[in-house]
């Protein structure tokens, strides 16, 4: 299935997103961001993740969740996320899996 979204308005709200990193105080509200990256790589192909625009809103994406001045090593947390994940879920994490499996 092939998400058809209008290319003028899809450009004009990858500008404000982006635009969004760089605002005085760090946006709240991951949503738009989330579907922005989605429409992004949707419309120009799963390459586009590796283009600026998808790094500018990862990096929000990414400040949200860690904190704007954080310094993360990838292959630290990849390990981090997958024990927590095999060896001891929370019970907010297994609800979330619950929700998503039904």
């Amino acid at each position: 299935m092939t998400l058809k979204v209008n290319p003028d308005t899809l450009a004009n709200r990858l500008i404000q997103i982006q635009a969004a990193m760089f605002d005085p105080s760090l946006p709240c509200n991951p949503i738009p961001f989330a579907h922005a990256l989605s429409d992004l790589v949707i419309s120009t192909g799963t390459d586009s993740i590796r283009g600026d625009s998808a790094r500018r809103i990862l990096w929000v994406l990414m400040a949200q969740s860690y904190g704007c001045l954080a310094t993360i090593d990838l292959t630290d947390e990849w390990s981090r996320l997958f024990h927590s994940f095999y060896e001891k879920p929370t019970v907010q994490e297994r609800d979330e899996v619950e929700m998503y499996a039904k």
